[in-house]
């Protein structure tokens, strides 16, 4: 974060006060999508019976976060190997959802994600699978 202050300083020409707030901003930001990340790990690994309202909602709030979540200035948010661990949960999540509620939570996604310019995360799988699982419905 040293390096994100300096930064801060020399190219904005900011006060010692207002960078330590916004190097505090940012480190409180990571430290929510990590305690997110962790939450939904957890819930997941638990195998607790979570009532169907609770994931919808859980994933409405934090996925277009995740969507516009960058890498910080100083380290990233996330891992590449927790990344790819809460993709895997937010599938999951997912998956054991009805129809309906998928058609839901992926286009909210869709739209984050093709709005943000971070390539993360990424619910390819989920929305591949829940588009053939409707298809088939249909036919």
């Amino acid at each position: 974060m040293e390096i994100c202050a300096h930064t801060l300083q020399t190219k904005f020409s900011l006060n010692d006060e207002l960078v330590e707030l916004l190097v505090c901003r940012l480190k409180l930001s990571n430290n929510v999508h990590s305690c997110i990340a962790i939450l939904l790990g957890e819930l997941i690994r638990a195998k607790l019976e979570v009532p169907r309202q609770v994931k919808i909602r859980l994933l409405v709030l934090w996925l277009p976060l995740f969507c516009y979540a960058d890498n910080g200035l100083a380290y990233p948010v996330l891992t590449g190997y927790e990344k790819a661990e809460m993709e895997r949960i937010m599938d999951e999540m997912i998956s054991g959802l009805p129809s309906m509620d998928q058609e839901v939570i992926l286009t909210n996604w869709l739209q984050d994600f093709t709005m943000s310019t971070s390539d993360w995360p990424n619910l390819q799988t989920s929305y591949d699978r829940w588009c053939n699982s409707t298809r088939k419905l249909i036919t």
